[in-house]
């Protein structure tokens, strides 16, 4: 969305990410039967000491095998572009918001509309298309990841963004449920199509 603004602009933060405090047991119920099973055939590669991330998260019960699962050295990063009001307390979990970020755009200026040249235009990018963390993942879980949840978006800009975010080797997870314009995305931004047992669950990988 193009913006046009008279003075300079300190362009915004795209996210925070503050520990949560004081190590201890997370406040979340288990997960049903149906999404444990999925998780231990799906999340069988992860290991002690992974960093791994949820976006978006749910209500905790997956943060809960993550945690586990990555144990004491390992983090689990909650990535939301909203309020997570799930966030829990754990030495082993983060909650990550993420933010509109605004980009300057000379190109937007028109000689006709601003003859003098006295404006910054800039432009801005949803918090979807902004995602990251503060270091290399070994895998995203985004079985909840759909188009309601992301918004009007450049899938093509988020599906990079998560390429990013990953380690060489990186598994990304979605749900069979997500759109084939998000998953055709996905392996344009590079991303390789695990082959995996029957599952509702796809995997994808960074080579």
């Amino acid at each position: 969305m193009p913006h046009r603004r008279g003075i300079a602009l300190a362009v915004a933060a795209t996210l925070f990410w503050p520990l949560l405090s004081a190590a201890g047991p997370l406040p979340y119920a288990d997960c049903d039967s149906a999404m444990q099973a999925q998780f231990t055939g799906i999340g069988a590669g992860i290991r002690a000491g992974d960093r791994v991330a949820e976006f978006p998260p749910d209500d905790g019960c997956v943060t809960r095998l993550l945690a586990r699962r990555v144990g004491d050295d390992g983090r689990v990063y909650r990535v939301s572009t909203a309020a997570d009001d799930a966030a829990a307390v754990s030495g082993n979990v983060f909650a990550i918001q993420l933010k509109v970020q605004l980009h300057a755009a000379p190109d937007l200026w028109s000689s006709s509309e601003d003859p003098g040249g006295v404006y910054g235009y800039w432009t801005s990018s949803p918090p979807a298309e902004n995602f990251a963390t503060p270091e290399p993942l070994d895998l995203i879980w985004a079985a909840a990841l759909d188009d309601a949840s992301l918004g009007a978006v450049n899938l093509g800009v988020v599906a990079n963004a998560l390429l990013k975010a990953l380690k060489p080797g990186g598994v990304l997870v979605v749900s069979d449920a997500a759109s084939r314009p998000l998953r055709r995305e996905l392996m344009a931004a590079g991303f390789e199509r695990v082959k995996a047992r029957r599952s509702s669950l796809l995997k994808y990988r960074r080579p």
